[in-house]
């Protein structure tokens, strides 16, 4: 039990770093891409630019407001007769995968400190197997929500540009 609780340990400990780097990267590309709002649309974002990184360390907020923000960043590169409050299923995915696996995680994490037994642990080891799986899925959905997002926003400033 103690090998499998190092191997355990060391993988999660790797993850983790996998998972703060890859969040430094997405929180940057998150703000830039808002923060670009205003030259984009030619008019002041719906929330205050801190709000794209603030968003995701604020309890409570950070639940619904990098959600909006991006939508927003999504809208705001419409094509011309796109519904303005169109977002695509991606995004609702994206987010869906991303919550559902952060409040399981945090609910094996608390039950991983009082556990005491090898069945707790067996169970919270498939449960933590379960949770690295929802998070490969919101990352690549989150993948895609940047190429896509950044790609059209991308497209928006040129047609900003030639007008």
């Amino acid at each position: 039990m103690d090998s499998a609780d190092s191997r355990e340990s060391l993988v999660a400990l790797l993850a983790f770093i996998v998972l703060i780097v890859a969040a430094v990267f997405f929180i940057r590309w998150f703000h830039r891409a808002y923060r670009n709002l205003r030259p984009l649309e030619g008019s002041e974002p719906r929330f205050k630019t801190w709000w794209a990184i603030g968003g995701w360390f604020i309890p409570i907020w950070n639940l619904f407001r990098p959600k909006q923000i991006a939508n927003d960043l999504w809208r705001s590169s419409r094509a011309p007769g796109e519904p303005a409050n169109y977002v695509p299923a991606l995004f609702q995915w994206w987010w869906a995968f991303f919550i559902i696996s952060t409040l399981i995680e945090n609910a094996s994490f608390r039950a991983d400190v009082s556990a005491s037994d090898v069945d707790t642990y067996s169970t919270l080891a498939v449960v933590d197997m379960f949770t690295d799986s929802l998070n490969v899925v919101a990352g690549i959905l989150a993948i895609l929500v940047v190429r896509r997002t950044t790609a059209r926003m991308d497209t928006r400033a040129a047609q900003t540009a030639s007008a």
